[in-house]
């Protein structure tokens, strides 16, 4: 039986397949008169056509009507169904599909995920928490954890309970605290550097703020690695060039690394999803927290498949594993 994981996080949506590859789409998409676009796509015109840009559909999976878009759009609903329906497209055709979920997903939720999934003609085995997923691969020292899940539009915090089996026990959701806002800090203050630099300020042009949107990433990602980095944007012909160093950068989000301490306990063992991983080491020092390898949930949940199974009249949200320290030393650093 070939099953395919599909874990739902509005930062990358990922299909995970029994042969280990990976796939990835933001959980973006753009709408206009000329229809729809998707992942990395949308995302490059986030910035520069905000107007038809949506980026809430899968934290907020719902049927509260949107603005007017193309045919057929009416909710978050509708656009994770076309959201879904181009994956399937892209790196289908899928039959059995088990999804990985955040914590904080209802019943509600989970309830139109499976109906959007039956849709499109999806087989669903089941659905597996995430925090779970990612706690069950590894080596912990107390019998309480904490698991960061870093979102779009907020932070995740699940506590679970350690012994034989990792089960879930709560969760709280962190409201501005989200990847987002992570990075309008970083923006602003790349564009502060500019004008200080540079006498260039890349947010009054739509088309260099999507230019910083975009590199914003892989900036941070490389400081850090280095103490400084040289970038430029390029506006009307004109390179603009300036330096960047980390230690302003670790100032700048210090504060919001901060308030994601406030729910954590002294007692328990925190671990941070990989979308933590390109922010400096400083920051997630700061909360005595080690970081969840890329794809060991993923690996950790395709070994569970045939425990994780729903009965034909029953599909199953799976909230304990086995604690499986035998495979945590290969699978905490998983790329």
């Amino acid at each position: 039986m070939s099953v395919t994981l599909i874990d739902i996080n509005d930062v990358e949506v990922r299909l995970y397949r029994e042969d280990g590859k990976v796939f990835t789409s933001p959980g973006v998409v753009h709408l206009d008169s000329d229809g729809m676009l998707f992942g990395e796509d949308a995302r490059a015109r986030l910035r520069s056509n905000p107007q038809g840009g949506f980026d809430k559909f899968w934290s907020q999976l719902d049927e509260v009507p949107v603005a007017a878009g193309p045919r057929g759009i009416r909710h978050h609903a509708d656009i994770a169904y076309r959201h879904l329906q181009h994956l399937i497209g892209e790196h289908g055709p899928l039959k059995q599909v088990l999804f990985v979920v955040p914590s904080d997903y209802s019943r509600a939720k989970l309830s139109l995920l499976l109906g959007i999934a039956q849709a499109l003609q999806l087989e669903v085995t089941g659905f597996v928490d995430n925090a779970v997923a990612n706690l069950a691969c590894r080596t912990l020292q107390h019998q309480t954890a904490q698991f960061l899940d870093l979102g779009l539009h907020r932070t995740c915090v699940s506590r679970l309970e350690i012994n034989e089996r990792v089960r879930f026990a709560s969760s709280q959701t962190l409201e501005r605290s989200g990847k987002n806002h992570f990075g309008d800090i970083v923006i602003n203050w790349i564009a502060d550097c500019f004008l200080d630099q540079a006498r260039f300020d890349p947010l009054q042009d739509a088309a260099s703020e999507q230019l910083l949107f975009d590199q914003q990433d892989g900036w941070v990602n490389q400081l850090r690695k280095s103490a400084h980095i040289n970038v430029g944007l390029e506006q009307h012909g004109r390179l603009h060039e300036i330096s960047l160093a980390r230690d302003e950068l670790i100032r700048a989000l210090t504060p919001a690394f901060t308030a994601l301490a406030a729910p954590l306990a002294a007692s328990a063992d925190v671990v941070l999803s990989h979308h933590f991983a390109i922010y400096p080491q400083e920051l997630l020092s700061n909360l005595n927290a080690k970081l969840a390898g890329k794809t060991a949930a993923l690996e950790t949940v395709m070994a569970c498949v045939p425990e994780l199974l729903s009965t034909a009249n029953e599909v199953r949200l799976c909230r304990s594993l086995p604690h499986a320290t035998m495979t945590a030393g290969r699978n905490e650093n998983g790329s």
